[in-house]
């Protein structure tokens, strides 16, 4: 799983063989996610910390689309990724 985006009632989670849509809550989903592994990022997307190809500014890099770091997130986000290897 490279990452999951919220589509109001539903949420897109993006893999490598494919995207699929369930109709769960991004909250819901992410909490049922390991912490390790996962990491929220905005209020429409959690990632995938090893997926994670590049920190830019404001957003990441994951399989070769540029997902944006919500501002209420920034600043766990980039402890997070920064102290993660990559």
């Amino acid at each position: 799983m490279y990452f999951i985006e919220s589509l109001k009632d539903y949420i897109k989670v993006f893999t490598k063989s494919g995207d699929y849509l369930a109709h769960k809550s991004l909250s819901g989903i992410t909490e049922e996610l390991p912490d390790n592994l996962f990491l929220r990022i905005h209020r429409s997307f959690t990632v995938a910390l090893e997926k994670i190809q590049a920190l830019e500014g404001n957003s990441v890099m994951v399989a070769d689309k540029r997902i944006p770091i919500g501002r209420k997130y920034i600043n766990h986000a980039k402890d997070v990724i920064l102290n993660t290897s990559i």
